[in-house]
């Protein structure tokens, strides 16, 4: 987890990248907005190629609650392995 109440945003159909479908992609992100309307503060975040920190090549949104505390400083780099089984 890197923030508590964090969530993956992302379509069921299979997408490379935020840059690939555009339309698919703006439809993700109007989903990603719906959640953020809830918490107080929060960050929405894809990446488009490994340069960029995407790991998983399938367009995918996080939304991260935040608090001035939390210490997530963006972008992070998941840990090495850490998405190995998500594939």
């Amino acid at each position: 987890m890197v923030t508590p109440g964090h969530l993956l945003v992302l379509p069921y159909e299979h997408v490379t990248d935020a840059g690939a479908v555009p339309l698919l992609s703006a439809l993700t992100m109007a989903a990603a907005s719906e959640l953020v309307a809830e918490p107080p503060s929060a960050s929405v975040s894809t990446s488009q190629g490994r340069p960029a920190t995407q790991s998983i090549s399938h367009l995918h949104l996080y939304v991260l609650p935040r608090r001035a505390d939390d210490g997530l400083v963006l972008p992070w780099s998941p840990p090495l392995g850490a998405h190995a089984d998500k594939v």
